[in-house]
């Protein structure tokens, strides 16, 4: 067992090293890579056993360097070819994947195999393209071929510390281009699928779908599509933060326990009929080979649920504790569960950075290395006590083992989901996932039948919904958004595990846990005791943290895209605050309304503790459901009138606002401007002012240095960026801006007279997200890489 650990830990460690190793490294890596795999079989016999793991844990780490780099890098030079044509072209293809989104469109991947413009054709080797079709999009299956019109571009993460890396997420399914079809009209099929296994299982996905939707309504129909499908893209977000508080969002990610049910009614039936033929029972004992027997039918689930990560988890470790029951060998479950889990990684080393298969994992180590000590503390002769008691015993278990990976992953903690799982599990686990499954055995042959069956399983969803529902609402502490640092989720980790791991382990594990809560401790991202400024890359937004060296934080705008699909302040703004370690907000400064500024501030005043709400006096009426947050809050607000407010004045450090002194016609200039400085350094933030803005700001002055300047608007050549340079002369200059946004924003001429005058500029499109810190007396750079700061 220690061996099988000491291997699948190396191996996991080479692939988080490898998120820090640049590509060129793999040039170096490739030639050792064999030299050590290959030192073992010449030095068996001459080393001591414990040593012989050394260097099958060292070559393990280099090879999980390697494979971290070839599963990242395109492995075609077509998608290069795809993705720099700059223009629309016509793909056509084999649809691989299709997925229903709960906003009406459909998400599928097209497995290329030509693509053409006007004057050029390129035939194409199994190049994967990820499409969008948004409006009135066609009626797609696995395995048709199509054809259609789509500018196509390499998907590219914003750069925020703790968001979700969309990149390498479409890099573990071989997808390196992406694009978007407006509308299904653009879309033609070409050709049906042909008939084969896959295309059989497909269509009959695609029944059971249909059978569902017509049967049940919404919510209830998306809900029992991802139980018995896999397919959650249809489940709305309202539904998913439900779950999620709720602690039983696991029950609608298909995994062991739905294959648990399925083994189970599997092994009953074929156990009825091999018991029917004496032939049988002479020759091969049931219990010996029924298992092996049931692994092919348990692969057509497999493909018929989803082919999720913690399923395919899962059905190794049942293949594998067949084979070994076949073969009359015996192993422990958490090494069948290493050696399950290190095999998937090997073929697919990019599911380690899965949630799913973390929460699978770390659910199945907690229930294994707690549940038998804990049994035999707990044991009772009643039946029905002994089978509550289990239930609540694997609940406790699993929630604790899952906990920090909930907290790391999706910055959530529910202490209600053990009182929500206990009745959850019963209702989901012992009726509706049967009468579901029971639907869609019965749907190619008898549809009546399966429409009775999934009817019955939405009953018992819709209980379900209603049960947790009310446990929110009468427990609403029991469950919360947390936004927490590194080291915050190494003290969690080392609670929650500390009561799953045995006693001779513990010591130990607590003593490794709290040097690492100690090492991040003392290394924060952002310097004590500096006047820091961070610049969040949010795309075409704007976005900033003011961090003064008494430790108040100030987030200046909350950026946000003119669309609905993605919350700013939920997905990137959150996390990064927490990541960076700010638990509270002294103030949100809003410096104008504009959508690119506000939207993502809602969910960080909805989440954070925040002291006050600052605004211009010249504004005008708050947006939308802002102020009904403020007073839902209670959050003071503070208006800013003309000219400069000074907050902050001694020697070492200044902190004030400048209100611009009229109301203009252009919101822009209506904007709020903040200026900090600690001994010979000051940064001044200009928020969106236009030309009208910048005079104003100009002849009111500042009364301080300016040594780093945010350039108004995005740096747009109308906010007179360069006469601020002239009259302030900073040190060095920086612009929020998306990548590639349709304004040409920072816009070239701007770009090219700052380089001009020798002033470095800094870019969020460009660089990620920054941060700027100082003593007071020089600016120092780092900016966000690979989810780590440079």
């Amino acid at each position: 067992m220690k061996g099988g650990g000491l291997c699948l830990a190396a191996y996991c460690s080479g692939l988080l090293l490898g998120t820090w190793v640049e590509p060129p490294a793999l040039i170096y890596l490739l030639p050792l890579t064999p030299l050590l795999l290959g030192w073992p079989l010449f030095l068996w016999r001459s080393l001591r056993p414990h040593a012989l793991l050394v260097l099958p844990a060292i070559s393990l780490i280099l090879l999980g360097i390697v494979q971290y780099q070839l599963f990242t890098t395109p492995s075609s030079a077509d998608y290069l070819l795809l993705e720099r044509t700059g223009q629309e072209i016509v793909v056509e293809g084999v649809v691989t994947h299709v997925e229903m989104r709960h906003d009406g469109r459909v998400r599928c991947d097209l497995t290329v195999s030509r693509c053409f413009a006007e004057r050029w054709m390129k035939e194409l080797g199994g190049v994967v393209v990820r499409l969008h079709i948004w409006d009135n999009p066609p009626l797609l299956r696995v395995g048709q071929t199509l054809r259609t019109t789509v500018k196509l571009r390499s998907p590219r993460n914003f750069g925020t510390p703790g968001e979700f890396d969309y990149v390498r997420y479409l890099a573990r399914r071989d997808i390196f281009v992406t694009g978007s079809v407006a509308n299904g009209d653009a879309v033609a099929i070409l050709s049906e699928p042909p008939k084969s296994v896959l295309s059989f299982i497909a269509r009959w996905r695609e029944l059971t779908a249909a059978c569902v939707d017509s049967a049940l309504p919404q919510p209830v129909a998306a809900l029992t599509r991802a139980l018995v499908l896999g397919d959650r893209g249809q489940v709305a977000p309202q539904e998913q933060k439900l779950l999620a508080r709720s602690g039983v969002a696991h029950l609608f990610a298909v995994s062991g326990l739905h294959l648990g049910l399925v083994s189970g009614w599997l092994y009953v039936v074929l156990l009825f009929f091999w018991r029917r033929s004496t032939y049988l029972l002479q020759m091969v004992p049931p219990r010996r080979y029924l298992p092996v027997a049931m692994i092919p039918l348990l692969g057509i689930y497999l493909m018929l649920a989803g082919s999720g990560m913690s399923l395919q988890r899962a059905f190794l470790m049942f293949a594998g504790a067949a084979l070994l029951l076949a073969m009359y060998r015996r192993t422990a479950p958490l090494q069948l569960l290493i050696t399950a889990v290190l095999l998937l990684l090997l073929i697919d080393p990019l599911a380690l950075f899965e949630p799913s298969l973390q929460l699978s994992v770390a659910g199945v180590a907690g229930i294994v290395v707690a549940i038998p000590r804990w049994r035999s503390r707990f044991s009772c002769r009643l039946k029905l006590v002994r089978l509550m008691t289990d239930l609540l015993l694997v609940t406790l278990a699993a929630t604790l083992a899952t906990a920090p990976v909930v907290l790391w992953q999706f910055h959530q903690l529910s202490f209600l989901g053990i009182v929500a799982n206990l009745v959850a599990v019963p209702l989901i686990g012992g009726v509706a996932i049967p009468l579901a499954l029971s639907g869609v055995l019965a749907v190619p042959v008898a549809p009546a039948l399966a429409a009775v069956a999934v009817t019955g399983c939405g009953v018992m969803l819709t209980a379900m919904l209603v049960i947790v529902e009310a446990l929110l609402n009468i427990f609403p502490a029991g469950a919360f958004s947390c936004q927490v640092a590194a080291w915050h989720v190494v003290l969690v980790a080392i609670f929650c595990w500390g009561w799953l791991v045995p006693a001779r382990l513990r010591i130990k594990g607590i003593v490794v846990g709290l040097l690492i809560a100690a090492v991040l401790y003392v290394n924060p991202i952002l310097p004590d005791g500096d006047l820091n400024l961070t610049a969040f890359s949010v795309g075409q937004g704007e976005s900033l943290l003011l961090s003064l060296p008494d430790g108040t934080h100030y987030l200046i705008d909350g950026g946000g895209l003119y669309g609905d699909t993605f919350d700013v302040g939920e997905r990137l703004l959150a996390p990064a605050l927490g990541r960076l370690g700010v638990q509270k907000l002294s103030a949100v400064i809003l410096t104008h309304n504009h959508p690119d500024h506000y939207k993502g501030l809602f969910y960080v005043l909805e989440n954070f503790p925040v002291e006050e709400f600052w605004h211009s006096g010249v504004t005008g009426k708050l947006p939308d459901g802002l102020a009904e947050i403020l007073r839902e809050k209670n959050i003071p607000q503070r208006i800013f009138g003309p000219g400069w407010a000074w907050l902050t004045v001694h020697q070492d450090l200044r902190f004030a606002i400048w209100g611009p002194p009229f109301i203009a016609e252009d919101e822009n200039d209506r904007s709020l401007v903040v200026y900090a400085a600690i001994g010979a350094d000051g940064v001044l933030l200009t928020g969106d002012l236009g030309s009208s803005g910048v005079a104003a700001l100009m002849q009111g002055g500042v009364d301080g240095p300016v040594t780093l300047l945010k350039l108004p608007h995005h740096g747009s050549r109308y906010s007179r960026s360069l006469d601020l340079i002239s009259v302030l002369a900073p040190q060095m200059v920086f612009a929020s801006a998306g990548f590639g946004n349709r304004y040409g924003l920072p816009h070239p001429e701007i770009v090219r007279a700052v380089a001009e005058r020798g002033l470095p500029l800094y870019q969020t499109d460009q660089h990620g997200t920054l941060i700027f810190s100082s003593q007071g007396r020089k600016w120092q750079v780092k900016y966000s890489k690979k989810q780590a700061f440079y």
